[in-house]
This record gives C-alpha cells, structure tokens and sequence, in this order.
C-alpha cells in the first residue's frame, strides 16, 4: 500500500521471532510518544516486557506490522505495531493498542494497521476493540474517532473507546465522540471567569442572604434575636447561592 507521502509500505502478520522488529519500532518512538503509548515513562523495553509483546499466538495475541518498502520493494524500515490481546480466554472482546513510529506519524499507517487488525481479530472470533487512552494522545483519539469507536470518560486523563466489529454504527453513535472530546476540552482547559461575572455572583449571593435574613426576622416577629444557626434550615448551597 502507498502511504499519504506517497512511499510504500507492506503490512503483515508478526509472530514470536519479530522481537528485533518490536525493539526497532520502540526505539523509533520519542519519549512522549512512549508515555502516550504506555501511558507513563517508558525508557527501555525489558526481557519481561519483551516476553509479552512478543507473546503473539495468532488467536489469542494478534499483532499486525508496518515496514516501509524502498524504491526496489525491499523492506528496510519498521514503522508501526498495532496488537490485539484477547481480555480472557475464549473472551469476545480484546484490549487493542498501537504504536507508529515519530517520522511516519499522520500519514496513514496507524489507519492502515488497525483495519488489517480489525480484519484478523474478527477472523479470530473477537467482536469488540477495546483501548484506553491518554486525553492528550490527540492521535490516538482521531483514528479511533474515525473507525466509529464508542468513546467513555473512565475519570482523570483517561478516555476508554470501545469499537464493535460486527458493522457500522449507528449516526448517533458516531457523533458520541466529539461529545466526549468537547467534555474533555472543558475539563481541561475551563473557560476563565471574569470579573464582572465574580462581581454579579457576588451581589446575587449577598441579596439572596439578605431576602433570608428579612424573611426569617418577619416570621419570628417584631424584637425577636434570630438563634444561632436559624439559617441552616434555609435550601441553599454551601456558597450560600440558592440553586437555580
């Protein structure tokens, strides 16, 4: 296939003897990309780390390659891994994960892979992708994004897609992840507050303590002391603002 910088790449299967290419991929990565990919820093892959990436069966562990091709169609660089590990035995679903290296990154490669990976896991019986990913992992979000994956906020930083296998979601569906994105964004970066809306919220609260005051001296009448704590009764909030 041609990528969107018109150089060619082959996609194929990977199996327990590719852990040089899985190094080479790791060593293409940046340090932020690392830390988006394994969501914390990550400065070397260990035997252990090793032993389960490279733990491909083919059923159960499905990984899926990029390498580019040079100008006589011979391999002669890495560029991605995307990997689908089956979340149980005999389990229908499977947690996903993907990685391209820096210099070949938003050119189509990462798209490219998943669409073999979906292919190959729903061979294997798998009906659901599933991922967890960093909100700043732009990326990763727009390519789940554009394969229909159902976005949920898991709480912090962390946005958790699930994409069915079985076809095309449904309009409303698709359009569920640009809600969680805008929800993101607020969280994220709130909008400041100005002054004049601080001063407003302030005046509103001081009335409303003071519409209280007036009402609670009425009803205990004419040179009555209103006791310690009378006002605790009274529906606001603990800011003093009544809701709504």
């Amino acid at each position: 296939m041609r990528l969107q910088d018109g150089s060619r790449c082959l996609l194929r299967t990977l199996g327990p003897g590719d852990r040089d290419f899985l190094l080479a991929c790791f060593a293409g990565l940046s340090p932020g990309s690392r830390r988006l990919r394994f969501c914390g820093v990550k400065r070397e892959l260990n035997e252990r780390d090793l032993a389960v990436l490279a733990a491909i069966d083919g059923h159960d562990h499905l990984a899926i390659g990029a390498i580019r091709l040079d100008a006589r169609g011979m391999p002669c660089e890495p560029l991605g891994v995307a990997r689908c590990i089956r979340t149980a035995p005999g389990a229908d679903s499977g947690e996903l994960a993907v990685e391209v290296i820096d210099v070949a990154q938003r050119r189509g490669v990462g798209t490219a892979l998943l669409r073999v990976l979906a292919e190959h896991a729903r061979a294997a019986g798998i009906c659901r992708l599933r991922c967890e990913v960093l909100a700043a992992n732009a990326g990763m979000r727009a390519l789940a994004a554009r394969l229909g994956a159902r976005p949920r906020w898991r709480g912090g930083a962390v946005l958790e897609y699930e994409h069915l296998l079985g076809g095309d979601e449904s309009p409303a569906v698709r359009g569920g992840w640009r809600a969680a994105v805008a929800r993101y964004r607020t969280w994220m970066h709130p909008r400041p507050r100005s002054f004049g809306a601080r001063r407003s919220r302030v005046l509103a609260r001081r009335a409303a303590q003071s519409a209280r005051r007036s009402r609670a001296q009425s009803k205990a009448g004419p040179g009555s002391v209103l006791r310690p704590g009378a006002m605790s009764a009274c529906p606001t909030t603990r800011s003093g603002v009544i809701p709504g």
